[in-house]
């Protein structure tokens, strides 16, 4: 949990280098295979972890497993023996980052994230972590999100360093980098800036009537991504309207609670503009209609 001295904070690691070595050494080898991202409803490439469509201020940060915590605040991993066991415990999980991406986003879009047998839970399979940023290294195209050097969570003191910066990223097997200055944080908002408000107004038609993952925190998935957003934009999270002299291209009205209940990307009301997605087609296989055709096909080979 960073380096001596100064903790990332809720974020922690272990044996996560040697994971992601041999992980990656597999799939170089060809014994591993991360699967394609798919398409979206939207008609769009699925997200990944290191979208500029999906990341916030402190990218990577958070695990897609579900817990359980006891009336006497004991806390257990949810699978089907503690669920048995512990039947007035409450279900906490934590809606950011990589189970934002592999059950809210993935599950609005109809993409489907990278799972693996849960050893918990014998016979069912889970999104990971690492999985997620195993799919996003192999194929997310370019501009990739990767954590930049005013992550609240790398900073020491808060100033940038580099050895915290690093050993982040090799957590979440990321590129390290030898210069501060190829981490820029001006350039992350930027693209944070130009790609994510995009995504979201594009996919509002598929968000907007889906459950919040906080309902502390907003109404509904569309309005979660969007007071996200704004907290990362803002100079609280990643200080991005003076880094790079821009506004913030979404608001968000709040109710009296603090709950985010409306907004507005790039000067659209939510709700108030329906945007058609390019949609997946139908393809004919020996005579028989196939809905939803997509991914690839190989003919007479």
């Amino acid at each position: 949990n960073g380096i001596k001295g100064s903790i990332f904070g809720q974020f922690a690691y272990c044996n996560a280098r040697a994971f992601f070595q041999a992980a990656n050494q597999a799939i170089q080898a060809g014994k591993l295979v991360p699967p394609p991202l798919g398409k979206a409803r939207d008609g769009a490439t699925c997200p990944t972890v290191r979208d500029f469509g999906v990341v916030d201020m402190d990218q990577s940060d958070n695990v897609t497993t579900t817990y359980l915590v006891t009336p006497h605040g004991q806390t257990a991993q949810a699978n089907a023996a503690t669920i048995a066991a512990l039947q007035n415990s409450q279900v906490q999980v934590n809606a950011s980052d990589n189970r934002l991406l592999a059950v809210a986003l993935d599950g609005a879009l109809g993409c489907t994230p990278w799972m693996a047998p849960d050893l918990a839970d014998p016979g069912k399979k889970v999104p990971a972590l690492p999985l997620d940023e195993l799919q996003a290294a192999a194929f997310q195209a370019k501009p990739i999100a990767l954590v930049p050097n005013l992550d609240p969570m790398v900073l020491v003191n808060n100033q940038r360093n580099l050895d915290k910066l690093n050993a982040y990223r090799v957590g979440v097997d990321q590129q390290v980098t030898n210069d501060l200055a190829q981490s820029n944080t001006p350039a992350y908002c930027s693209f944070l800036r130009m790609i994510g408000p995009s995504r979201m107004l594009l996919d509002s038609p598929f968000t907007a009537g889906q459950p919040s993952p906080d309902v502390a925190a907003a109404n509904s998935l569309l309005t979660f991504l969007e007071q996200r957003f704004v907290t990362s934009y803002a100079a609280n999270g990643l200080n991005c309207k003076q880094l790079i002299n821009m506004p913030d291209p979404i608001t968000v009205q709040k109710d009296g609670n603090g709950v985010a209940i409306n907004g507005t990307i790039n000067g659209v009301m939510n709700g108030s503009q329906t945007i058609h997605a390019s949609p997946i087609p139908d393809c004919v296989v020996n005579g028989a209609v196939i809905k939803g055709c997509s991914g690839t096909t190989t003919i007479n080979n």
